[in-house]
């Protein structure tokens, strides 16, 4: 058994945890966090991360560095020091990749689900039937400007030379990027016979990580190998594109891996251990994620233009207003959400300083929760989920101050039906314990099987259409123990019914619906629970969820259902944000002068003349000068954070 400090990268926040053996099981011992330093005035991670560790030597009363800044590795016999240092990361652009394959419904889509696991943005795609000529396809590539060259194809004992083709090609495309150390690194998990001369093939001129075949057969599918392998070379880009990352690299087992791939592990390993369904989701600054594992493969959603603070201008790009508004108790101009994103991507540590803005803040997660959900798996957009376990992670998600709202917040957003327990991951354990799994597997069954993660509670969550403020089931909680009275209440419906159960508690509820609802198609409930922060939440709302066919519906609605699960004083929306905004004029006034034509005739001069400029600048604008455009774009918002 092993101690272990994992640290985790966001873009806004630096998150540690130190785990080690206590009483013979692996448990969290200790977390610390603060900001992350990669931009102004210091662009060094480094700065930021010796901070958090030092507030977390404080706790501890153990070293965990030298003077010099090395992480001090392996664990000491005073015990200074760790035996495994891990490092995750979600900050910084996506890595850009090309994916080649022969087939787009075959290896090509096995590559793109292995690639789910981490932050990738897939840029172009190559294949057989992809109508390109040779030379089109070779633009492809260069013009991609590709961080990885992603191929694979080909069943074992199956297809050789157009695979071989392809690695030609993107071996010529290779050796026409310059600088050396901007060329792509090349993964390969096709045909194992061509191993040998896919190594030979690129030998000397780039990095080449090699994985099994992603499709052995047409009907089998092999995808962890393939995911360790896109992190391996996630690793090798953020060590040659950031020094931090190149020194933390170097002093880590793991390397960098990616925060997602956590996610997407533990959501695997709880799918197949309860046969059941399970849902982890993590919405960030720049970047979210969503597994959903119902026992067998898990569906993932990454996304780099989800987030509520760098990537809040592609959120609502992505996801429009009307899905935002579909989440708002009142009347909203595009101008206004625009303006909101616009700041919160300049200055994206801020958090909502009104009530208005906190309605805006939660629109955009709930819908941007909604559109991963859609991604990850279309059906899902009118299917209700019957998750067992969902795991929260995130500011967004588990920093509201209210575990209450936290529930709420999810419940809008999957609407899981059936009972579900709600877990809160606020340290950034699940990303750890998808750093640590191939070195200490062991660790990563015991910090699950202890209740690392923080308990919410219990959602019950009732389906069919109930009628508003009508009786539409009876609860009994009886509380274990003899630490309680017995409560017998009616459930409204519409409405959201909590009870409060201490984490050390549990208690024998009974649930009796009437009417249409039901839960997991049964009309009565006999089951026994344990508490959380919240306790037990049971959501009578319905599904699918009606938010209300209008704003002034959601204005009746929403400020009761905060006040129901967060116990706060209710607080009714603003009046004046029921009257709808006057809509712009696009008509042109009557009385405007035309402009003289020898006026109009140098204006069009002027403007022909702008356009060459632009296209003359836009040819000469290299990749390095659009990185330098981000770098700034980066240093703003850290000047205005």
């Amino acid at each position: 058994m092993a101690s272990i400090l994992a640290v985790d990268f966001g873009s806004v926040r630096t998150r540690v945890v130190l785990i080690d053996v206590v009483d013979g099981a692996y448990r969290l011992v200790a977390r610390a966090d603060g900001r992350t330093t990669d931009g102004f005035p210091v662009y060094d991670l480094e700065v930021g991360l010796n901070r958090v560790l030092r507030d977390l030597s404080r706790l501890t009363g153990r070293k965990l560095m030298e003077e010099t800044g090395q992480i001090i590795t392996p664990e000491r016999p005073d015990r200074s020091g760790v035996d495994i240092f891990a490092v995750t990361a979600s900050i910084g652009r996506p890595v850009r990749a090309v994916i080649v394959g022969l087939v787009p419904d075959v290896s090509i889509a096995s590559a793109i689900r292995a690639s789910n696991g981490t932050y990738i943005d897939e840029v172009a795609t190559i294949s057989l039937d992809d109508g390109r000529t040779e030379e089109e396809r070779l633009n492809t590539l260069l013009l991609s400007n590709p961080d990885i060259i992603y191929l694979t194809g080909g069943t074992e004992n199956g297809a050789e030379n157009a695979v071989l083709r392809f690695a030609e090609l993107i071996r010529l495309a290779v050796t026409l990027i310059k600088p050396e150390n901007r060329r792509p690194s090349i993964i390969y998990t096709g045909n194992s016979a061509l191993v040998e001369a896919i190594k030979a093939m690129f030998d000397g001129l780039t990095t080449v990580f090699i994985g099994e075949n992603v499709r052995p057969s047409i009907e089998t599918e092999h995808l962890e190998n393939a995911r360790l392998q896109l992190a391996n070379a996630f690793d090798r880009y953020k060590e040659n594109r950031h020094r931090s990352f190149a020194v933390l690299s170097e002093m880590s087992q793991t390397g960098i891996m990616p925060t997602a791939q956590g996610y997407t592990l533990i959501a695997d390993y709880l799918g197949k251990i309860t046969q059941a369904g399970v849902a982890v989701v993590d919405v960030g600054s720049a970047s979210s994620t969503l597994a959903i594992s119902f026992g067998q493969d898990v569906v993932s959603a990454i996304r780099t233009d989800v987030g509520l603070g760098h990537s809040a201008p592609q959120l609502l790009n992505t996801i429009g207003a009307d899905a935002v508004r579909y989440w708002l108790p009142m009347y909203i101009s595009e101008d206004e959400l625009q303006n909101y994103v616009l700041n919160k991507s300049l200055r994206p540590a801020t958090i909502p300083m009104t009530l208005r803005e906190l309605y805006i803040e939660h629109g955009l997660l709930r819908a941007g929760i909604r559109r991963m959900l859609v991604d990850a798996n279309p059906t899902w957009e009118h299917q209700s989920l019957a998750l067992t376990h969902i795991i929260m992670a995130g500011a967004a998600l588990t920093g509201t101050g209210s575990p209450g709202y936290d529930a709420l917040l999810i419940l809008d957003a999957l609407q899981p039906t059936g009972v579900t327990t709600l877990h809160a991951d606020p340290y950034g354990l699940v990303s750890a314990m998808g750093a640590i799994a191939t070195q200490e597997p062991s660790a990563v069954v015991q910090l699950l099987d202890n209740d690392s993660l923080s308990v919410i509670g219990t959602a019950i969550s009732l389906t069919g259409r109930p009628r508003l403020d009508k009786p539409v089931a009876k609860i009994k909680i009886i509380p274990e123990d003899d630490e309680g009275d017995v409560v017998e209440d009616v459930i409204l419906g519409g409405h959201l019914w909590t009870y409060h159960l201490a984490g050390h508690q549990s208690a024998k509820v009974t649930i009796r619906c009437r009417g249409v609802m039901r839960i997991n198609g049964k009309r009565k409930l006999q089951i026994t629970l344990r508490g959380g922060s919240l306790g037990i939440i049971v959501d009578a709302r319905g599904r699918p969820l009606m938010t209300g066919h209008n704003v002034h519906e959601r204005a009746a609605l929403f400020p009761v259902w905060i006040h129901e699960v967060t116990g706060d004083e209710l607080r009714d929306v603003d009046p004046t944000w029921l009257e709808k905004p006057p809509e712009k004029s696009t008509s042109k006034p009557t009385n405007e002068k035309k402009p003289r034509r020898r006026n109009r005739r140098r204006k069009q001069q002027e403007e022909s003349a702008d356009d060459v400029l632009d296209q003359r600048l836009m040819m000469d604008k290299s990749p390095e000068a659009t990185e330098t455009e981000e770098d700034d774009l980066g240093a703003l918002r850290n000047v205005l954070s």
